[in-house]
């Protein structure tokens, strides 16, 4: 038995879920890239010239997480897969794509907020450990 089968009871390899969200990670990632041309982003939100450093943050973010995603696959560093990953199911769930109301203000914070945190500071984990 593993270090972790016997630490938490589980039956379940740390490894296999640090691969598993990697490629969630990864496969989030592309749909992040992708959001700014599937989204009408710019007609929910006020035109103050904020859409396109949301638009930039978005891809940003994608970015990452494609990112997290490769350097993750060997599934070393779990915690460092699965944090982005379930950042940007709530990111999904919380934003314009699904007609949330958000100001445009509060959309770009909350996606910067992921982009330093959830996608950059998993990188420096992946990274350097």
């Amino acid at each position: 038995m593993s270090d972790a089968t016997e630490a938490t009871g589980l039956p379940v390899d740390p490894e296999l879920v640090g691969r598993a969200f990697a490629a969630l990670s990864g496969l989030l990632g592309l749909v992040f890239l992708g959001l700014p041309v599937t989204s009408d982003l710019g007609s929910q939100l006020d035109p103050a010239g904020v859409v396109p450093v949301v638009y930039g943050l978005v891809v940003a973010f994608g970015l990452c997480l494609v990112a997290v995603g490769w350097l993750g696959r060997d599934g070393r560093r779990p915690l460092a897969t699965v944090a982005p990953a379930l950042l940007a199911v709530a990111l999904l769930v919380l934003g314009p794509g699904l007609d949330y109301p958000l100001s445009a203000f509060n959309w770009a914070g909350l996606v910067l907020a992921s982009v330093v945190f959830g996608g950059l500071g998993s990188l420096w984990t992946l990274v350097y450990g």
